[in-house]
């Protein structure tokens, strides 16, 4: 079966004569034949989709930090395996230095310099697990508000 977008939400699950419509009929047949596909299918790949997700996705965490002063913000990785390579930074006004960490030890690499233009460091790959603590640490904040961030790398798939 050829792949096709979802109708429009919207759109009526049923014909006038009150028959499934065709449209929704075909996707729904496709998710159930999906749904209750044996192991031996999926991991043939005949289940009737038309390919598989990668193991490995492109991924990140982002954030805002309205009114950044210096000290630390704290957030936990919602991944089970997640493969941070860089990290982006941009203020709407003001400067400050951003170092980013994992459970308290920084990123290799430079912190990022923010500021309204947009700032991006690479690190050397760091694998976070779930429930790890993700830490911004500000410093060096001059009237800096609007702080937007992105944790950017790979997380793998179960």
């Amino acid at each position: 079966m050829a792949t096709q977008a979802l109708p429009d939400a919207g759109a009526r699950l049923t014909l006038e004569d009150g028959r499934p419509d065709p449209t929704w009929y075909q996707r729904f047949s496709l998710m159930w034949q999906s749904h209750n596909a044996t192991a031996g299918q999926v991991s043939s790949g005949s289940t009737g989709l038309s390919t598989r997700a990668a193991k490995t996705q492109p991924e990140a965490l982002t954030g805002t930090i309205q009114f950044a002063d210096d000290g630390d913000y704290s957030f936990f990785c919602p991944y089970d395996s997640f493969s941070v390579t860089s990290t982006l930074t941009k203020s709407a006004t003001g400067t400050c230095t951003a170092t980013f960490k994992r459970e308290g030890t920084a990123l290799s690499g430079t912190p990022n310099s923010v500021s309204t233009s947009e700032t991006t460091q690479t690190h050397d790959a760091v694998t976070f697990s779930r429930g790890d603590l993700v830490t911004v640490t500000i410093s060096g904040a001059s009237s800096c508000e609007g702080l937007s961030f992105m944790v950017i790398g790979t997380r793998t798939l179960a």
